[in-house]
């Protein structure tokens, strides 16, 4: 209730009363059933945990939209899409979330080698070809291990060795030759 008193000229009082309504405010949010992805395309479930709403507006960051309570979007690519929900009720109030679903490029795997052959102690050079890594682990078949890019290992004993390299790269993505 809003009250205002006025004195007038002569020491008179008037008052006038008026009740203003707040409404309350929803709260917008939803949960992914997942976080990130490095495979595509993605089926990703989107479930609205808002409270105090009647009403959902969803823009799932790949051109579609939606009235649903509940929602579930693909992503066919790599790329960083922007999930918007706006929850609002039945007073005309409302609230707005967004959240960013990375779906990452999986990094390619692949090495060279030389010399492939010779009499031990074999020091071989591992060159590294792979494409979008940011961690590298090797696995030399002899039992030793490096996270070097590009590394130099000394084989000192005879045999037939397999190498093996795993990338990863952005996200967390993994392959392995």
């Amino acid at each position: 209730i809003v009250t205002l008193v006025e004195l007038g000229e002569y020491g008179c009082t008037d008052t006038a009363s008026s009740l203003v309504n707040v409404f309350p405010k929803p709260e917008a949010s939803f949960l992914a059933s997942q976080d990130s992805s490095c495979t595509y395309p993605v089926l990703v479930d989107f479930i609205n945990t808002s409270t105090g709403a009647q009403a959902y507006n969803w823009n799932l960051g790949n051109g579609q939209t939606s009235a649903s309570t509940h929602e579930s979007a693909n992503y066919a690519g790599p790329g960083a899409y922007i999930i918007e929900l706006i929850a609002s009720n039945q007073y005309g109030c409302s609230d707005t979330t967004t959240y960013t679903f990375n779906v990452y490029q999986s990094p390619t795997a692949f090495f060279d080698f030389g010399p492939y052959q010779g009499c031990a102690p074999l020091t071989i050079q591992f060159d590294n070809l792979s494409l979008l890594g940011t961690n590298f682990y090797w696995d030399f078949g002899d039992g030793t291990f490096s996270n070097e890019q590009e590394p130099v290992h000394i084989y000192s004993t005879s045999g037939l060795f397999s190498p093996s390299l795993i990338v990863t790269g952005v996200g967390g993505c993994t392959d392995t030759l």
